[in-house]
């Protein structure tokens, strides 16, 4: 149990990163940082991506949509530094 909930807790800070994930089906089968930044975009989709692990959650239940259609200049409801790397916000500098 102690290792399920790590790795969930591991995914779910990786969710809430700003590294960016690609992969030609990667987006398809688990929920990535670009997908769910959707659900933290500042006024826009509160309600939407909501999933925790798989996408098919949000399809299933009309709450998807897609990253791809956001505007290039959309705010996160926090400030976000995207240039810092996973290490970086792993230790919080």
């Amino acid at each position: 149990m102690l290792i399920f909930y790590s790795l969930g807790a591991l995914f779910q800070f990786i969710m809430h990163t700003t590294i960016e994930i690609s992969g030609k089906y990667i987006q398809k089968i688990l929920v990535t940082p670009q997908y769910h930044g959707v659900h933290h975009a500042k006024g826009l989709t509160e309600d939407k991506n909501l999933s925790f692990v798989l996408p098919i959650w949000d399809h299933l239940f009309g709450t998807f949509h897609n990253p791809k259609k956001m505007p290039n200049n959309y705010k996160f409801g926090l400030r976000i530094n995207s240039e810092r790397s996973l290490i970086s916000q792993l230790i919080g500098v």
